[in-house]
């Protein structure tokens, strides 16, 4: 070995040895002088570590809270848009229900009013036959009459009574009074009690061939019209029955 190299290893081992001693010195220095900062470092990092974890915690849970309130929104606006879907149906329907009631309302008038016009006009029609029945009477001079015939008006006094009697059908049969229009301006002829007995019979005899002829020409029947007539049944009998007898001892 040459002295050259002899120096280069001298240097080397001071160089090695400087450099050994100044890391050593930066350890001492970096670690023993300063003890307590690498706990205090770990304590202030936990702790970090610990609020970082809670407000992590806190937000999630807000979240979660927020959610659950949006939920709950959520349902209390679905439930409150069906209670006023509901709602309006309701009134819809009541709306429906008036309009149907007005249409029953307006049709149930227009029918009695349709009803009052036709009963109006039947009774028209049953004044006019009597107007013209007391004219016609009237026109009958007492020169062209012949004497009342007890046996015909007995007659006609037995066939009204079973045309009284007779049970109601579609068609209202008349009663006749052929020998009553043609004699009755000679009933002062007859005993007070059968005349006044055959005035009122031929009285309601003439109302119920006047509903009669209503029926018949104007071919319209009503529930008024038939009880009206079958009540005048009913009288005309009972005239009759008494009044027969007393024709009977007439014409003996």
């Amino acid at each position: 070995m040459g002295w050259w190299q002899i120096v280069l290893l001298i240097l080397g081992s001071i160089i090695t040895g400087i450099l050994v001693g100044a890391l050593v010195t930066y350890l001492v220095r970096r670690f023993v002088k300063k003890p307590l900062m690498i706990p205090l470092v770990m304590a202030k990092t936990g702790e970090e570590l610990e609020a970082r974890a809670i407000a992590r915690r806190e937000a999630e849970e807000a979240k979660a809270i927020a959610r659950r309130k949006a939920e709950e929104a959520k349902t209390i606006a679905r439930r409150e848009a069906e209670e006023a879907n509901e709602a309006k149906t309701i009134a819809r329907r009541e709306a429906e229900e008036a309009n149907e009631a007005k249409t029953i309302a307006r049709r149930e008038a227009e029918e009695a009013k349709a009803i009052a016009k036709r009963e109006a006009e039947e009774a028209k029609a049953i004044a006019r036959r009597e107007s013209e029945e007391a004219k016609r009477t009237e026109e009958v001079g007492i020169e062209e009459q012949l004497k009342l015939p007890a046996a015909a008006l007995l007659a006609e006094v037995k066939n009204n009574c079973r045309t009284a009697t007779e049970p109601l059908t579609d068609k209202l049969l008349p009663f006749q009074t052929d020998i009553w229009d043609a004699h009755q301006y000679e009933t002062n002829k007859l005993p007070a009690k059968l005349r006044e007995n055959l005035e009122q019979v031929y009285t309601d005899i003439r109302l119920a061939n006047s509903i009669v002829w209503v029926s018949t020409e104007f071919n319209r029947r009503s529930r008024s019209l038939d009880e009206h007539y079958q009540r005048l049944c009913t009288s005309i009998a009972e005239r009759l029955d008494r009044i027969r007898p007393l024709i009977e001892q007439l014409g003996k």
